[in-house]
Parts: C-alpha cells; sequence; structure tokens
C-alpha cells in the first residue's frame, strides 16, 4: 500500500480505543443504515474496520476501501507518498465529524468525534492596569505541546519527573504578556497583561502531540529532544477549577506575579483526572522522510504495531523503549474511571 504506515499506526489507536470500539460495535453508526455513500463515508468505512478487526476470522487484511475513501475526502493526502501522522489524524477526525452530522458549534457537538476526544481550552488574560480578565475558550481534539531542543534545554534546568508532564506545566504556566501584546477593551490602551490557559473541559480521551518542528529563515530541522511519557498521567492541576483555586490562594498570600513555584502547589477540593496510557505513536527518521509505528497496550500487555509486523513489548522495558528509540511520540490517554462510552 505503499508508504502508509502513518495511516496504519493512527488507525491501530482507533481499533484499540475502548470509546470507538463500544461506538462502532454498538451500531452507534452503521454502514448499512447509513444514507450517505459508503465508499466515501470515513464513518461508515471505519465502522467496517472495526467489524473487520473484531471479527471472529483473524485473517489479515488491508484498508483499501478506508484509504480510497480518504483519498476522495482528503485530496491533500491522496497518493502513496509519506504524511504526517498527526495531519492525518486531525483530518479523519474532522471527516467523521462532517460525517456523522456534526454541528458547528464544536463545544455543544454530540458526534463520536466530540463525545470521545472533544475538550475545551479555556485562556484567561488579565489586564494588570485595571484587573480586569478577558475569557476565551477554544474547542480542542488534541493538545500540541512545544518541546525544546537538547542545546536549549541544557541552558534551563528542569526538574526531575517526566518530561512530558514537565511540557505540560510549562503549557499551562501564567504568562506575563508584555504592553504591546495586549490590547485591554477596558482600558482603551495597550497594558501589559498575564494570559492563564487551563483546560476547561477535559475529553474521555486525551491525545498529546509534541511540536518536532523547529523552522528558521533558512532550514527547517526535527527537535530529536528524548521525552519520557507517563503511563499515568494527572490533569486535575490543569484543570480551570484548580487554576482558579490556585490564583486566589496565591492572592491571598502575595499581591505579586503569579510564579512558577505557586503554580506547582497542590489545590485541595478539586476532583481528580487521571488518565492511564494505552496508545502511542512514534516516527523514526528526518523531517521528511521515516518511519511510523505505533504501540497499544491491550489487555494490560504492550504490543508494537510495525506495518504488517505485531511484537509484544516487554512491559518493564516499554517506558525506556520507546524515548530511547523514537523521537516523535504522540500518547493518548483515556480516562481510568471511563471504559464505555454510554
Amino acid at each position: 500500500m505503499g508508504s502508509t504506515c502513518f495511516m496504519n499506526t493512527i488507525l491501530q489507536t482507533f481499533l484499540h480505543n475502548p470509546f470507538l470500539k463500544a461506538h462502532f460495535l454498538s451500531d452507534k453508526h452503521s454502514s448499512r443504515k447509513c444514507q450517505k455513500e459508503a465508499s466515501t463515508c470515513m464513518a461508515c468505512q471505519l465502522d467496517k474496520l472495526f467489524s473487520q478487526f473484531y471479527a471472529t476470522d483473524t485473517t489479515p487484511f488491508t484498508p483499501h476501501a478506508f484509504l480510497y475513501a480518504m483519498w476522495m475526502s482528503q485530496k491533500h493526502l491522496a497518493g502513496y507518498s509519506q504524511q504526517d501522522a498527526h495531519e492525518f489524524f486531525i483530518s479523519i477526525l474532522d471527516e467523521i465529524h462532517n460525517n456523522c452530522s456534526g454541528t458547528l458549534d464544536s463545544s455543544n457537538c454530540k458526534c463520536v468525534v466530540h463525545k470521545v476526544f472533544g475538550g475545551i481550552l479555556q485562556s484567561d488574560v488579565t489586564c494588570l492596569q485595571c484587573n480586569n480578565v478577558t475569557f476565551s475558550y477554544d474547542p480542542i481534539l488534541d493538545l500540541s505541546l512545544e518541546i525544546k531542543s537538547s542545546a536549549k534545554q541544557t541552558k534551563k534546568k528542569k526538574p526531575d519527573g517526566d518530561e512530558a508532564e514537565y511540557t505540560l506545566s510549562e503549557f499551562t504556566v501564567p504568562e506575563k504578556l508584555g504592553s504591546n501584546q495586549y490590547h485591554c477593551k477596558s482600558c482603551g490602551s495597550f497594558e501589559e497583561a498575564i494570559k492563564q490557559l487551563s483546560m476547561k473541559t477535559l475529553p474521555p480521551v486525551l491525545s498529546i502531540q509534541f511540536k518536532r518542528f523547529e523552522h528558521s529563515l533558512a532550514t527547517s530541522n526535527k527537535i530529536d529532544t528524548k521525552v519520557k511519557i507517563p503511563s499515568q498521567l494527572d490533569m486535575t492541576p490543569h484543570t480551570t477549577r484548580a487554576v482558579k483555586m490556585r490564583s486566589m490562594m496565591n492572592k491571598s498570600k502575595s499581591s505579586r506575579t503569579p510564579n512558577k513555584q505557586n503554580y506547582d502547589s497542590v489545590s485541595d477540593g478539586v476532583p481528580s483526572y487521571q488518565y492511564n496510557l494505552f496508545a502511542v505513536v512514534c516516527h523514526e527518521g528526518k523531517l521528511d522522510t521515516g518511519h511510523y509505528k505505533a504501540f497499544c497496550k491491550i489487555n494490560d500487555i504492550w504490543f508494537e504495531f510495525d506495518d504488517h509486523n505485531v511484537s509484544i513489548v516487554d512491559h518493564a522495558q516499554f517506558s525506556s523503549y520507546v524515548p530511547n528509540e523514537y523521537g516523535d511520540p504522540i500518547p493518548i490517554q483515556v480516562k481510568t474511571e471511563d471504559v464505555v462510552m454510554e
């Protein structure tokens, strides 16, 4: 099927996603009943893939029909050349959203895509002149986190622990905006401000992409910094409720600008949002060439999916195997308490 490892890896994460599995195997979207053209409906094609994958017949199959439907709906992904797995992931989710009659208002959409992957990112900007706060909300299907090159990381020592959690903490730490970056409507002028990102709504399945592209006027490079991915991820400190509680605690203790130390303090009374890692997509190679592999956890056993080759990965070695061997992980985590969608 050409250089379609980018598609195979993402499909493996879909097929082993407990929420998507529950949805399609319970006929929530049936290719037999759908009024759309089945050959170009991505939701119908995914429904057929689930039926084939979980059938009693264990004969290997190739997703030719799914590939054709993707080409018809996503012209920029057509052909047998290598594509970006994350771009494919988002494009397919958008197309399934459209096929399932998803609403334009993503924050209230009831389609399977937004039920499973949909979250809301909240941005609070506080003017330091008048203390007016501006709120904005951004529906998301994944989190894109920046990572620094190894050379830049050596200049700034990071605390002990998983790099993924540290990068996430950096994403939601308060950021000071200069007077030329924020126009306060209350003041009617440009003023210094504090910008705070937080998760207003967390999805049942949280997908995280690490930005590994570094662009300059002359070149574009891939950042090969190794990222250690935790098997469990606590998103509680990054929720809007937890951030607001910390903010109130900080204001009662000090009138200074929030800092990283205050940010790391643990808030009481906030529900716990624990995620368990169940899938990782990795890229091996350079920016414009390489190969994708997927790792999925099935019944507490990790499997490696490398094109048509499937092998068991020793659980004790998995945490070190991924970051040491590959440089472009897309971790996909699922809430601990959620197993079936409805």
